[in-house]
């Protein structure tokens, strides 16, 4: 099964990898949103970001649409976090933090709930 998973997982790579090479000729850049939703390797993570941070200006999903307009750029990005997780804030966020990245964190409304609640326990306890 982890040979399957690892199989899938480098054939994305290569067939998006290949994809983006042969459209390269054609295009005057590229706009993208890139979607996570958990960040469980690391060292995979940091690659990606290191690769994206050469090739890539990072944009806030809410600045996207003027950045397109106002300061046309070759290579857009902009990274988001859907459902944020705990492997996003111990892995992801410190490698986000330590390049200077940009992202968009969406927090599922339960959690912000739980965050705040056990603020308020905190606080009341001080």
């Amino acid at each position: 099964m982890k040979n399957l998973i690892s199989l899938k997982r480098n054939l994305k790579e290569i067939i998006f990898g290949s994809l983006y090479l042969l459209c390269l000729p054609f295009n005057k850049g590229i706009r993208a949103i890139l979607l996570y939703h958990s960040v469980n390797d690391k060292t995979r993570f940091l690659k990606q970001m290191l690769y994206l941070k050469k090739n890539f200006y990072f944009v806030l999903v809410k600045d996207l649409e003027k950045e397109i307009k106002d300061k046309p750029r070759e290579n857009l990005i902009s990274l988001t976090f859907d459902d944020v997780d705990e492997s996003i804030y111990k892995n992801a966020l410190p490698i986000l933090q330590d390049l200077g990245l940009k992202a968009t964190f969406f927090i599922p409304q339960w959690l912000y709930r739980k965050v705040y609640q056990w603020t308020l326990w905190k606080k009341a306890g001080d």
